[in-house]
């Protein structure tokens, strides 16, 4: 069944997908059986569009120069303008890692983007790319500095430097050596001066999608092949596809009738609107998450002690707090945090019912969906649904942490 993903961090992103999470299918003319990881790889070489640049696509461009296939957006691996025999060549360089090869692909905004073999070393900006970089596998001494520390979730780059997040300081961002490419997010920009410096010091920008759905997975998948992991981001890629995939079916089960109005609050006290690059892809997690937003206005609007009075004309029936707490912290900081962000929104009708909750913002927007959808419909997901995911990620990126309440806080848990 065809379906649309519309689930964003850093960008809003729709991507066509399949309602399978893992099926073993034919690749490309060729006779060895495929395995789909969810996403697509979107590096030009990629010539049967599946998860992964093998033999398979060597296959397709030969079927494609013979007539036998149609020619596809990535057949063309060297990016010339044709499909011939030396992108057959270039597939090969692709799979063999090769020292100075250049990868054409799709970024995380969706444009035309291309970095030099090989990619080792990287500096990694803000959160959900370095979630996403975790995610994949890359590592310390790898990583040479990042932004965001965390001692349990971003253990493996503890050795790196931490370093202020802007793309545009360009000396903090070279500050413990030259990277060959710096990771950020899908909106994430420096100046034109700033530019060229990383040009001129041969460091590539790599813009990713963070992990927001099926589009995350591509981001994995493509970022995973870059930086020469592409084992681990494979698994991540299935995890994200068969977590979607899953909570889509049980969603379709719920009647609309009983589904659940809510809003959704993040960031700098933001109440999330039914659109806008910002309040936009909060919204649309709770909606694939199968709340029904009340918002009638567009991106966001200002949530905060003196300026609320306005939500009262809202009889949403849940309220979902997005707050950066992280891993380390304890309860007593989760509470304070509930009881901070609950004593702004007492007047409304979802925290008079106790129906106001708060889940980490250090958490993937993928899996935050997952502890929106167990907090809204328990007994559709079940208690611990959301946990039940994470620790599987957690296992995948080889994290010793259990997951076991702390990332969704409720009424309940204050008693």
């Amino acid at each position: 069944m065809d379906k649309k993903i519309m689930i964003a961090l850093l960008a809003v992103v729709i991507v066509a997908g399949v309602g399978v999470a893992a099926f073993i299918m034919m690749g490309g003319g060729s006779s060895e059986k495929q395995i789909d990881y969810g996403g697509e790889l979107k590096v030009y070489g990629n010539a049967n569009e599946d998860s992964v640049i093998d033999a398979a696509d060597i296959a397709y461009i030969n079927a494609v120069i013979k007539g036998d296939k149609k020619e596809t957006t990535f057949s063309d691996a060297n990016h010339d303008g044709k499909v011939d025999d030396k992108d057959v060549a270039y597939v090969q360089d692709l799979i063999d890692y090769k020292t100075g090869t250049k990868v054409y692909y799709i970024d995380g905004a969706e444009k035309l983007a291309e970095v030099t073999l090989p990619i080792k070393t990287v500096v990694v900006l803000s959160n959900s790319p370095q979630l996403m970089v975790n995610a994949v596998g890359v590592k310390y001494p790898d990583v040479l500095a990042y932004t965001k520390k965390d001692s349990i979730v971003f253990k493996n780059f503890e050795g790196a430097k931490v370093i202020s997040d802007g793309l545009d300081d360009f000396e903090s961002v070279t500050s413990n050596g030259v990277p060959d490419a710096v990771i950020v997010g899908t909106n994430t920009t420096c100046s034109d001066g700033t530019k060229a410096l990383y040009d001129a010091a041969g460091v590539d920008i790599i813009h990713i999608a963070g992990l927001d759905g099926k589009e995350s997975s591509s981001s994995a998948l493509t970022l995973g092949f870059i930086c020469g992991h592409v084992e681990q981001s494979q698994k991540y890629s299935k995890w994200c596809h068969d977590m979607l995939d899953e909570i889509e079916k049980k969603v379709a089960t719920i009647p609309m009738d009983k589904r659940h109005t809510a809003l959704i609050w993040f960031g700098g006290q933001a109440c999330a609107g039914k659109g806008g690059s910002s309040g936009g892809p909060y919204t649309e997690a709770l909606e694939f998450a199968g709340g029904i937003s009340v918002a009638d206005w567009e991106n966001y609007r200002v949530l905060n002690a003196d300026n609320n009075t306005w939500l009262l004309n809202y009889h949403n029936e849940y309220m979902v707090r997005i707050y950066t707490m992280g891993y380390a912290v304890d309860d007593a900081a989760r509470q304070a945090v509930y009881n901070k962000y609950g004593a702004m929104i007492d007047q409304t009708d979802a925290y008079k019912a106790g129906k106001f909750c708060v889940i980490d913002f250090t958490l993937p927007q993928i899996l935050r969906i997952a502890y929106i959808a167990e907090y809204l419909y328990p007994d559709v997901f079940g208690a611990g649904y959301g946990d039940k995911w994470h620790q599987q990620l957690l296992d995948i990126e080889g994290i010793d942490y259990k997951a076991n309440g702390q990332f969704l806080w409720t009424k309940e848990k204050m008693a």
